[in-house]
């Protein structure tokens, strides 16, 4: 699914909400409140899936946007990948 994060309605099934195994993000570099836009794929993640948020070096992602929580940060040039997974499944890894 390729659209605008904020025009996406969660979709269903007769099994129930469509969920993800994983969730790639990339706002515009300018965006400030990355928080939120992690937080808002958070509803649509499967439990041991993650999400990946792509973002300028220069604008510290969030450590957490429960119930997701950062495991790791890449940084190339002026990019940076975030990857989050769910609490419950962050807490298995470790």
């Amino acid at each position: 699914v390729r659209l605008r994060a904020e025009r996406y309605d969660g979709g269903t099934t007769a099994e129930g909400t469509v969920r993800f195994d994983i969730i790639l993000l990339d706002p515009p570099y300018d965006t400030t409140d990355l928080a939120a836009i992690v937080a808002a794929a958070a509803p649509l993640v499967t439990p041991r899936g993650q999400v990946v948020l792509e973002h300028s070096r220069r604008r510290a992602s969030p450590e957490a946007a429960r119930p997701l929580r950062r495991m790791r940060v890449l940084t190339a040039g002026d990019s940076a990948l975030s990857f989050y997974a769910p609490e419950s499944a962050a807490a298995g890894t470790g």
